[in-house]
């Protein structure tokens, strides 16, 4: 199951973009890549990397949808070189 900042982060961008607050969104988006685990993909639990496959998708999808967000991803996104997939 996802955590609270993931389920806040994926109602925020589930709205209309007109009905979203950049401010809220920010925060919300900075959160949820705090609580995100980047090693997912090495862990051996299915659980832990099913969950980390879907929160990524999560922050991938609200980075696309959201240019403004790209800077606070290159922040935290080093792994990638900050590439969205």
């Amino acid at each position: 199951m996802l955590s609270q900042p993931f389920l806040h982060l994926a109602a925020i961008i589930s709205l209309d973009p007109e009905d979203q607050d950049s401010e809220q969104t920010r925060r919300a988006f900075e959160a949820a890549i705090k609580a995100h685990d980047f090693f997912y993909e090495i862990s051996d639990d299915a659980s832990v990397y099913n969950r980390g496959k879907q929160e990524l998708s999560i922050i991938e999808r609200a980075a696309r949808e959201h240019p403004s967000l790209m800077e606070i991803w290159k922040k935290f996104c080093v792994y990638k070189g900050g590439r969205v997939a």
